[in-house]
């Protein structure tokens, strides 16, 4: 239905981004890993839709096409929040700290966001076994957000990881 609709519409960018995804469930990563590529291309790299192929990027275990995807859409849109954050989380992931403190000081100049920085930034401060900086910023975090349940569960990670384990519990 999808192939058939795009014959219709051929620039239809939401049937576009439709396709790939039918195509990863049904196991054809190829076809979908082409198809988002094209998607990206005929949105000029939409934010939604580049965001989209770098999820599936990371599914596919390709996180360093995936970075450079991200990275080539940061370039473009420097101050989108969701753009940095999953760039951010991609260099945690290759253990990246300092691409990951960057783009946390970006984050963070770009105003209101600083809860956001403060737990990538403390993610890079744990990975490089900084834990007493890191807790101290995730607690700020969770006071900020005391309901928030990401940012505790960061918090408790952390400590278990820095041997804090009555702090934890």
């Amino acid at each position: 239905d999808l192939r058939h609709a795009l014959d219709e519409q051929p620039r239809a960018i939401d049937l576009m981004v439709l396709l790939p995804s039918a195509y990863e469930r049904s196991g054809s990563i190829e076809l979908a890993d082409k198809q988002y590529a094209d998607a990206i291309r005929a949105s000029s790299f939409n934010v939604g839709v580049t965001l989209n192929y770098a999820a599936f990027l990371l599914r596919r275990n390709s996180v360093e096409r995936a970075e450079d995807i991200l990275t080539q859409l940061a370039q473009q849109q420097p101050n989108n929040i969701a753009v940095l954050t999953s760039l951010a989380d991609v260099k945690l992931a290759r253990q990246n700290w300092a691409g990951a403190e960057e783009i946390a000081k970006t984050i963070k100049q770009i105003g209101n966001n600083e809860r956001i920085s403060d737990q990538i930034l403390a993610a890079a401060l744990s990975g490089q076994g900084k834990y007493t900086d890191s807790i101290k910023l995730l607690e700020n975090v969770q006071t900020g957000a005391p309901g928030a349940a990401q940012p505790l569960r960061a918090l408790v990670g952390t400590m278990i990881r820095a041997k804090k384990l009555d702090e934890a519990v």
